[in-house]
C-alpha cells in the first residue's frame, strides 16, 4: 500500500517594505536595505511603511522599528502598514531624523499567532537636506505639526506646532479639493502652540490640515469619523 502525506504547506515570506506616501496612499518606492531617506526630496514628509508578503495576503505581520524611535506593530489585515491605516488611507509619520532598523515577520494566524514565516530585517537612515544645500545653525528649528487624535470624533481638529517660534504662523484646514474650512493665523508664534480649529457642518471623511511659516510647510491628512 503506498502512503500520501498531506501536501506541505508553502511557507510565508515577507519579501520588501515599501514607503508610502500617506498623503496620496501611494507608493513611493520599495526600501533598500542601508538606503537613505531625504525629507526634502520626497514630495511629502507624511509617511509610513507597508509590509509586503508573499503570498500577498497571510495572517498577520508583526513589525518592530528601532533607532531613533521605535514601535512595535501587529497588523492582521492588508495594507500591512507600519503605522496603521484606516480601510486603506494610511496614518501619518513624520520620522525623526536618524537611523533606524525595521524587522517583519508574517504568521499564518492573527495577532501573531499560528506559525511564523521567513522574516526580512532592513536599515536606513532619514535625513533632511535640500539639494546643494549647506546647513546652518538658523536651520535647526524644524517645523513640527502633531496632531492630537486622529481620527476625530468631534468637531475640532487638536494639534501641537514646535519649531516656528517668532515667526508667523498660518494654520488652514482644507477639503479634498483644496478649498478653505477654516483658517487662523498668529504673528508670532510660541515655541509650542497647541491650537483647535473647528470642522462643524464638514461630513465625515478626509480633511487637510496644512500648517506653514514664510519658510517651512506641513501637511497631515485628518479623518473625521463623525
Amino acid at each position: 500500500s503506498v502512503t500520501v502525506g498531506a501536501a506541505p504547506v508553502a511557507q510565508q515570506t515577507l519579501v520588501s517594505f515599501s514607503l508610502i506616501n500617506a498623503t496620496t496612499d501611494q507608493e513611493i518606492r520599495v526600501l533598500s536595505n542601508g538606503e537613505q531617506i531625504n525629507l526634502a526630496t520626497l514630495g511629502t514628509r507624511n509617511i509610513n511603511i507597508r509590509a509586503n508578503t508573499n503570498p500577498a495576503t497571510v495572517g498577520s505581520v508583526k513589525m518592530v522599528l528601532g533607532g531613533k524611535q521605535s514601535r512595535t506593530q501587529t497588523d492582521n489585515g492588508v495594507p500591512y502598514a507600519l503605522f496603521g491605516d484606516s480601510n486603506g488611507n494610511f496614518n501619518n509619520w513624520t520620522p525623526a531624523l536618524g537611523s533606524y532598523t525595521l524587522t517583519g515577520t508574517p504568521y499564518t494566524a492573527s495577532s501573531a499567532g499560528g506559525t511564523a514565516g521567513v522574516p526580512l530585517t532592513i536599515s536606513f537612515t532619514v535625513v533632511d537636506q535640500a539639494s546643494g544645500a549647506r546647513v546652518s545653525a538658523e536651520d535647526a528649528g524644524e517645523l513640527q505639526v502633531m496632531l492630537l487624535g486622529n481620527p476625530i470624533t468631534n468637531d475640532e481638529v487638536a494639534f501641537e506646532v514646535r519649531g516656528a517660534n517668532g515667526r508667523p504662523l498660518r494654520m488652514q484646514i482644507l477639503d479634498t479639493k483644496g478649498q478653505t474650512v477654516t483658517e487662523r493665523q498668529i504673528d508670532e508664534a510660541a515655541p509650542l502652540e497647541r491650537q483647535r480649529l473647528s470642522v462643524a457642518g464638514q461630513a465625515t471623511g478626509i480633511l487637510i490640515l496644512r500648517v506653514s511659516t514664510p519658510e517651512q510647510s506641513r501637511t497631515l491628512k485628518v479623518i473625521k469619523a463623525q
